[in-house]
């Protein structure tokens, strides 16, 4: 009531969603499980999350999971050492509003993230066109499709045609150098992530036992996202593995099992 009776607050109160369902409180409008389907029928375009009744990775799941949905996102802090040094405070009479944005998302570092895509995978196109070129033109297509991609299949068998059709994905735009991993989905709903040859959870594989590890380092990095970042886990991967193909030729043994 106090936000609708401020002539100089723009904001109009839908309704709120809870952890837990069957609640009948006025203007409850479901559970946080139905959260992306709320925000498209009732046309929303900011959501709050009081901390204090959600964690905060529970929080930045939720947010990943609306990444194309053109939402704002404010969090209300459960305490105050939370808003220390944060430019992007507003206020709802005593409420602290702090906005959250996914350095992944922000455009100048999507950008910059499909600039490097293109400079590293057109010259290595080029080489690898070269020496793959004759294999390409006499070997027999048999493909095996993971998702979006298709891949010669016996990746093991076919290296060099691999690494070329991974990189013309990537110049294509459909997978990037560093994202999620190509094989599986880590996020719970459409993966906020573009997938891409290596990343956080492919080079962390030895640190993940559960789905939820994984899903904590995603989330780490569209929080924390980076150019460096990119260069580094780009690095690493090529010094300490492990490889795309050594991780895609897994997966093809999973789906002939």
């Amino acid at each position: 009531n106090k936000i609708h009776s401020r002539p100089d607050w723009s904001y109009e109160v839908v309704g709120y969603v809870d952890s837990k369902e069957g609640n009948e409180r006025q203007n409850y409008l479901g559970s946080l499980s139905q959260l992306q389907d709320l925000v498209r029928a009732y046309n929303i375009d900011q959501v709050f999350f009081a901390l204090n009744s959600i964690s905060y990775k529970q929080m930045l799941k939720e947010i990943s999971n609306l990444q194309q949905e053109n939402v704002i996102f404010k969090l209300i802090p459960d305490s105050m050492d939370f808003i220390l040094g944060k430019s992007n405070v507003e206020y709802l009479e005593a409420i602290p509003l702090v906005e959250v944005e996914f350095d992944y998302s922000k455009p100048l570092n999507r950008l910059m993230k499909r600039m490097m895509d293109v400079t590293i995978a057109l010259p290595l196109v080029i080489l690898l066109g070269i020496i793959a070129l004759p294999g390409l033109l006499f070997s027999k297509k048999e493909y095996l499709s993971l998702g979006e991609i298709s891949l010669f299949s016996g990746i093991t068998n076919h290296k060099w045609k691999n690494r070329l059709r991974l990189l013309l994905y990537v110049l294509s735009g459909k997978l990037s150098l560093v994202g999620a991993p190509i094989a599986k989905t880590v996020m719970e709903h459409r993966d906020p992530v573009k997938k891409g040859l290596t990343g956080l959870v492919q080079i962390s594989e030895n640190r993940i036992s559960q789905p939820e590890d994984a899903e904590s380092f995603e989330l780490y990095y569209l929080q924390n996202y980076s150019l460096w970042m990119d260069l580094d886990i780009l690095i690493k991967t090529i010094f300490n593995g492990p490889s795309p193909l050594e991780q895609l030729a897994r997966a093809e043994e999973k789906t002939q099992n």
